[in-house]
């Protein structure tokens, strides 16, 4: 049975899918044109992005060097508010190496004996004390760190003043040696330096008690210190 409408319906669908190409071909200046102002659009929105990634990597680099001005600001702020008591000018450094290892807890400072620094000086934070000056050339100095196994600084408890020594184990942790029996000891506890020897001051913060092993009897057997 023949359907005329069918038939009509079919035709004009053939008609619109070739309507474009028709077109194309009896303007081909036009149909090329229009293919090169779509390039060129493509072109400018990938330079555009391109523009503004790398406009992104610059703003991400200021806010990260922003960023790391202000730590240094507070710290230095902290440091000139620190009142630490010394008999002698307080010197500001840099620490620009860990010169440290497994066998070693050391630090390269970009200050040495022409900005008057010399061996032996303590080295400190506004926490607290970090350690002392081992070696010192004419730019540059090496700082023995507390938790060198070299190093022996004599300490209190400063809730009673017990005498102690806060030795270095090339661990994070430095023990508390020297300290009587039957003292009480517990997590907590803050050492400061009991200026016996000369180099540091009396008072100055060390750290805290952070695990104490003790025996059947309950006497100390080990005691490790948290640098502050």
């Amino acid at each position: 049975i023949a359907r005329p409408q069918a038939a009509t319906q079919m035709k004009a669908a053939v008609i619109d899918g070739l309507a474009p190409i028709f077109g194309a071909l009896a303007n081909p200046a036009q149909t090329v044109g229009n293919w090169v102002d779509a390039g060129y659009g493509v072109l400018a929105l990938y330079e555009e992005n391109q523009r503004l990634q790398a406009e992104n990597e610059r703003l991400r680099a200021w806010y990260i060097a922003a960023q790391r001005l202000s730590a240094e600001n507070r710290d230095l702020q902290e440091l000139v508010n620190h009142q630490g008591g010394w008999s002698e000018p307080v010197l500001s450094s840099r620490v620009i190496a860990d010169t440290g290892g497994a066998f070693a807890r050391s630090l390269l400072l970009d200050q040495g004996l022409d900005q008057g620094v010399v061996r032996g000086m303590a080295a400190m934070t506004a926490q607290g004390v970090v350690g002392r000056v081992q070696t010192a050339g004419q730019h540059s100095s090496r700082l023995l760190l507390l938790t060198d196994i070299n190093s022996r600084v004599p300490a209190m408890l400063e809730k009673n003043g017990e005498r102690l020594v806060v030795a270095g184990n090339n661990q994070s942790r430095p023990e508390l040696q020297y300290l009587r029996d039957d003292v009480p000891v517990a997590v907590g506890d803050v050492i400061v330096t009991s200026g016996i020897g000369g180099i540091f001051p009396k008072g100055l913060p060390l750290g805290s008690i952070a695990a104490v092993d003790a025996d059947l009897e309950g006497r100390p057997t080990r005691i490790l210190m948290q640098p502050s």
